[in-house]
C-alpha cells in the first residue's frame, strides 16, 4: 500500500503510533479509488490505523488535538479557537 503509506494523514498515525499522550486514527475511509478501497481498508485495518470516530464532547474534554489537513475543516477547529 505504497501511496496510501505515503498519504500525511497515515504516516501522522504511523508516526505517533503507540507514543504515550497520543491517540491518532483514521475514522473515515474517503476519496479512495473503489478499485483498492478493500485492500486499503485491510491494509489500514492490520497496521491498526482505523478507529471509531469521536464525540464532540469526548474532544472537548482534551486540552490539543491533532487536525490534519484534508477533507475539509474538522468540526472542532473552530470550536476549539472560540
Amino acid at each position: 500500500m505504497g501511496e496510501l503509506a505515503s498519504n500525511d494523514r497515515v504516516k501522522a498515525c504511523i508516526k505517533f503510533r503507540g507514543r504515550p499522550g497520543f491517540d491518532l486514527a483514521i475514522s473515515r475511509i474517503v476519496q479512495i479509488d473503489e478499485k483498492i478501497r478493500e485492500p486499503a481498508e485491510q491494509w489500514m485495518m492490520a497496521e491498526q490505523l482505523v478507529k471509531p470516530a469521536v464525540s464532540e464532547l469526548e474532544f472537548s474534554r482534551y486540552r490539543y488535538y491533532t487536525d490534519l489537513p484534508g477533507n475539509g475543516l474538522a468540526w472542532g477547529t473552530i470550536k476549539k479557537h472560540i
